[in-house]
């Protein structure tokens, strides 16, 4: 999800960049998965996206579990 409190950040990648406008225009501040980008088109996010986590402009969250290895739905 993106962070609403982080400051502007220069991004030199442009598909760090792209992906960037991607994730404004269409979720904005609210939480997306990666499937939901790589479905928009971006088949090679990965990357760009943890240069995003690591610039603090994308925060990351881990899948949620409610038993021991299994995911909740």
């Amino acid at each position: 999800m993106k962070d609403f409190y982080a400051q502007p950040v220069p991004i030199r990648n442009p598909k760090a960049k792209a992906l960037l406008s991607h994730i404004e225009n269409n979720y904005s501040t609210l939480a997306f998965c990666r499937r939901w980008v790589e479905d928009s088109g971006f088949e090679k996010h990965i990357i760009p996206l943890k240069q995003l986590v690591d610039a603090g402009v994308v925060n990351a969250y881990p899948p949620l579990s409610d038993i021991p290895g299994s995911y909740v739905a």
